[in-house]
């Protein structure tokens, strides 16, 4: 099917796309296992109350997805780049 689109469309880039998957699978498995210890140690910490369980989400939520965005920016994904300039673009203009 994929050399059957080839044919038709030409170069669809299929090493970058190859490239970003693994490096997105990578930051996603990194991601992974930092937020599965971080809750698991922060849920035996703060066992008991609502609020506390609820916090132990959300700190993880959180660092899970700063987690996941600096891997992405260290393995050079070159969307997260661009969006990491488009945002010191905005915050130079700013200031």
């Amino acid at each position: 099917m994929i050399v059957g689109l080839k044919k038709k469309m030409g170069y669809i880039g299929g090493k970058t796309i190859l490239d970003c998957f693994i490096k997105a699978s990578i930051s996603s498995v990194v991601m992974g296992v930092v937020v599965f210890f971080m809750y698991d140690s922060m849920i035996v910490r703060f066992a008991g109350s609502t609020i506390l369980d609820a916090f132990s989400l959300a700190s993880s939520v959180v660092v899970g997805a700063l987690v996941y965005f600096v891997l992405c920016y260290l393995l050079n994904i070159k969307e997260i780049r661009m969006i990491t300039n488009k945002g010191f673009d905005v915050v130079r203009k700013r200031f």
